[in-house]
C-alpha cells in the first residue's frame, strides 16, 4: 500500500502520489523537489513489504533511474560604466548561473534581449558569460539605457526556463551643448561699450573661462572684460579699440573649449 505519504514505498528527491490501479500493475505520480540543481530520485520497495495471495513475501523493488534538475537558472546583466556621453560605448555582460547554450541569442537586432536608449551589438562568448557593446542614441539630453531579458526566453541544459535579467543602471547624456553670443548694441562709437551675453543650452560650469585676457574666448576689434555670471548665462563688457575709422568686432568661442556636466564637448559660439 501507499497513500501518498505512508506505506510500503520509500521515496526521496520528491513526492509520490497515492497508488492507483489493481492486479499486477499499480501507478503513482512522482513530483521532484523544486529548486534542485542536480540529483536523482529514489523510489524503492523493501523485500518483505508485500505478499502474494499464498502469503509469500515479495522481493525488493529497486528505483528506476531518474535524474533531477529543477533549479531555474538566473541571469545578471551588468555594465562596465554607469554614465555615458557622446562617443562612448559600454560593455554589457550577461552572466548566467547555468549555461543556456544556444537557447540564448542576440544578433544585434533581434533575439532574446530588449533594448532601448541605444543599440546593442551582437552577443559574443559562450558558457556562463556573454558580452555585447552598447552604443547610446546620439543627441539625447538625458535618459537611461534599458537592457533586459524576459523570463522564459532561454533554458538550461535540462530545459528549465530561465529567470529574467534586469537592466543595469546606465545614465545617458549624448547631446552636445550649444552657445549663442549676443550683444546689446550693433554699433559702437568712441566712449561706448557693449554688453556681450553668452547663452548656453547646458550649464558649462567652470569648464568655460575668460579672465579678461585669456581663456576660451577669441576677441578682436577691442577688449573683453572678465566673464561674470553662472549657469546658462554669462556676461562681459566689450570695449572697442580707439581710433578705428571703421571695422567690426569679433567675439568667438571655438567648439570643444567647454563641456556640459556629462563631459560632452560644446559647439562653437
Amino acid at each position: 500500500s501507499w497513500n501518498g505519504s505512508t506505506g510500503d514505498v520509500m521515496v526521496s528527491g520528491g513526492t509520490l502520489g497515492a497508488i492507483s490501479g489493481s492486479g499486477l500493475t499499480r501507478t503513482a505520480t512522482f513530483t521532484p523537489t523544486a529548486g534542485l540543481a542536480s540529483g536523482s530520485a529514489s523510489i524503492s520497495v523493501s523485500s518483505g513489504a508485500y505478499t502474494d495471495t499464498a502469503g509469500n513475501t515479495g522481493g525488493t523493488g529497486t528505483t528506476p533511474s531518474i535524474s533531477i534538475d529543477t533549479l531555474t537558472s538566473t541571469l545578471a546583466i551588468t555594465s562596465n560604466v554607469a554614465t555615458m556621453k557622446s562617443g562612448e560605448t559600454a560593455t554589457i555582460t550577461f552572466t548566467f548561473s547555468e549555461d543556456p547554450g544556444a537557447s540564448f541569442s542576440w544578433d544585434g537586432g533581434s533575439g532574446d534581449v530588449v533594448v532601448s536608449g541605444g543599440t546593442l551589438g551582437a552577443i559574443s562568448g559562450s558558457g556562463l558569460t556573454r558580452t555585447a557593446t552598447f552604443t547610446p542614441t546620439a543627441g539625447l539630453a538625458s535618459g537611461s539605457a534599458s537592457i533586459t531579458v524576459a523570463s522564459g526566453t532561454y533554458t538550461d541544459t535540462a530545459g528549465n526556463n530561465g529567470g529574467a535579467g534586469t537592466t543595469p543602471s546606465i545614465s545617458i547624456d549624448t547631446l552636445a551643448p550649444t552657445l549663442t553670443i549676443g550683444s546689446d548694441v550693433s554699433a559702437l562709437k568712441a566712449g561706448q561699450t557693449a554688453t556681450i551675453t553668452f547663452t548656453f543650452s547646458e550649464d558649462p560650469a567652470s569648464s568655460f573661462v575668460w579672465d579678461g585676457s585669456s581663456g576660451d574666448v577669441v576677441v578682436s576689434g577691442g577688449t573683453l572684460s572678465a566673464i561674470s555670471g553662472s549657469g546658462l548665462t554669462r556676461t562681459a563688457t566689450f570695449t572697442p579699440t580707439t581710433g578705428l575709422a571703421s571695422g567690426s568686432a569679433s567675439i568667438t568661442v571655438a567648439s570643444g573649449t567647454y563641456t556640459d556636466a556629462a563631459g560632452n564637448t560644446g559647439g562653437a559660439g
